[in-house]
């Protein structure tokens, strides 16, 4: 009878182990499924940084190009 105990208690003892394996499986696996979705967000705000980045590069050289045509009228003009 002690060993039916025995064996019971292992029993119960591996079903609680192996269930918090389980959990805990599951927890690193949505936590690599958040990081990933994470990183995809974090490249995706590069990717819009870059691209308003070059349209502001874009706006400053149109910017120095209407700089210069207006001091360039502005000479015409006096001249």
């Amino acid at each position: 009878m002690r060993q039916a105990v025995k064996q019971m208690i292992v029993m119960v003892y591996a079903t609680i182990i192996t269930g918090l394996f389980v959990g805990a499986i599951i927890q690193v696996s949505e936590a690599r499924k958040k990081e990933t979705e994470l990183i995809d967000q974090l490249l995706d705000c590069e990717a819009e940084g870059a691209k308003q980045f070059d349209e502001i590069m874009q706006l400053q050289t149109d910017n120095q190009i209407l700089g210069s045509c207006c001091a360039n009228q502005g000479l015409q003009s006096d001249g």
